[in-house]
């Protein structure tokens, strides 16, 4: 049997490899070093646990396709002759025959003749950690169970609040995704804690600066620049005139109290 195993990148950087966790690209390799000249692993259970790693690991490699297990415990690593090309004078054949006469070659590529071999992975003793394996199709059904905001609820409603300013400043403006928007201000109101008012108080605001209305054109930017126009809101030249504030002018003015009732009843002093 040779000695030398290679890996070819054509495999190995691609990201369905890269994105599997560390721990199950070293099983891969740990396999691959270990394989006869057919690509076929003997004993991987003992693999797992002499570079400790765990089952799961091998699950992954399973789910995403690397390896392909038997029923009887061997596994063949599934890009094998990708991989590694073996002189005549120094390839041995696999001692795993019946194994292999289940498999064709595909340019390089195991494939399956009869599946009826192959080992069920969802019978393994437990479940692939969907944290590790982070498939495309999970991300992909996560989008599609999406919530659904009714046009009576918060989220919603902000969406077309804001998106009605939108409108009044650019007529041309293209409509955009209520959904997605309404889905932004769940965050504002669920994650950040932010008031249904304070957020309404926010929008007018940066839809009548000079500066803003032109750069605050959807909800995550709402949010991320809240903050920034909270503070602004603040600044002298933006909040309230409090000269002009009748309630504040009486607050600041020091009455006698007692004076000004005998006046507005008609007494005065000289009737003591």
């Amino acid at each position: 049997m040779a000695q030398k195993r290679m890996f070819s990148l054509k495999i190995i950087d691609t990201d369905l490899f890269l994105d599997m966790p560390i721990s199950s690209q070293l099983l891969y390799f740990q396999l691959s070093m270990r394989a006869d000249d057919d690509g076929f692993v003997s004993s991987p259970q003992k693999i797992i646990k002499m570079v400790n790693c765990s089952s799961d690991d091998l699950k992954i490699l399973v789910a995403k396709s690397f390896i392909i297990p038997f029923e009887s415990g061997v596994c063949v690593i599934k890009h094998w002759k990708i991989h590694n090309y073996i002189q005549k004078d120094r390839y041995q054949e696999t001692l795993y025959d019946q194994e292999k006469s289940y498999l064709e070659d595909d340019n390089g590529t195991y494939k399956i003749m009869d599946t009826k071999c192959i080992q069920n992975v969802h019978e393994m003793d437990t479940q692939v950690r969907l944290d590790k394996v982070r498939l495309d199709k999970i991300k992909i059904d996560k989008d599609k169970a999406a919530k659904t905001f009714l046009s009576d609820s918060d989220e919603y409603r902000l969406s077309t609040f804001l998106w009605a300013y939108i409108k009044r400043n650019n007529d041309k403006a293209k409509e955009p995704n209520l959904q997605r928007w309404s889905k932004q201000f769940d965050l504002i109101l669920r994650l950040d804690n932010r008031e249904i008012e304070d957020i309404k108080k926010v929008i007018v605001f940066s839809q009548k600066n000079e500066f803003w209305y032109k750069n605050i054109l959807s909800p995550d930017k709402l949010r991320k620049h809240y903050e920034k126009l909270i503070l602004q809101m603040k600044e002298p030249k933006y909040s309230k005139d409090k000269k002009n504030d009748f309630v504040e002018n009486c607050e600041s003015r020091n009455y006698d109290f007692d004076d000004l009732e005998k006046k507005l009843l008609g007494w005065s002093n000289d009737d003591k």
